[in-house]
């Protein structure tokens, strides 16, 4: 899971890039990813415990809270950078179409030409599984996740 939202995060760096074609952003973007990269390395690493559900089929590990809540910081961070790449493609859109002047180019197609609706998605969906990992009380923390199924260990959500 790590690996492929590193992998969408260089994609989305790469075409902000494209987007401005402008050094000190990619390198801005490069070290706000790599900040956020090692914060939810260190969030994932540390405090992670589960205990086996045996009432529910299908379910592997219920979260334990403080390990709820170190996950919740990787899913906040992955938040953090997809709402700084939908601000930066937000702000290029409105320039571009200041830029225009004259010429009639709805706001509406220069969102939907710049991915701004792909990114609201993916935020929207992150929202959602923060939220399920910080609400006490809530069945499956996670629940909307990815989990890795560990075999032969319990210790480890």
């Amino acid at each position: 899971m790590l690996l492929t939202e590193l992998f969408v995060s260089v994609v989305m760096i790469i075409r902000v890039y494209a987007l401005y074609n402008n050094i000190r952003v990619l390198w801005s973007l490069v070290g706000i990813g790599i900040c956020l990269m090692a914060l939810t390395v260190w969030s994932v690493m540390v405090g992670q415990h589960g205990h086996p559900i045996t009432v529910l089929p299908g379910c592997h590990l219920s979260i334990v809270q403080s390990a709820s809540y170190h996950l919740a910081i990787s899913w906040e961070c992955l938040f953090v950078f997809d709402s700084i790449i939908f601000g930066l493609t937000i702000y290029n859109g409105y320039s571009t179409r200041r830029a225009a002047g004259h010429v009639e180019m709805p706001i509406h197609k220069l969102m939907v030409r710049d991915g701004a609706l792909y990114f609201v998605a993916m935020a929207l969906a992150n929202s959602a599984s923060i939220i399920t990992f910080l609400v006490r009380g809530s069945l499956l923390p996670g629940s909307l996740a990815v989990q890795p199924e560990i075999q032969g260990r319990t210790d480890v959500a």
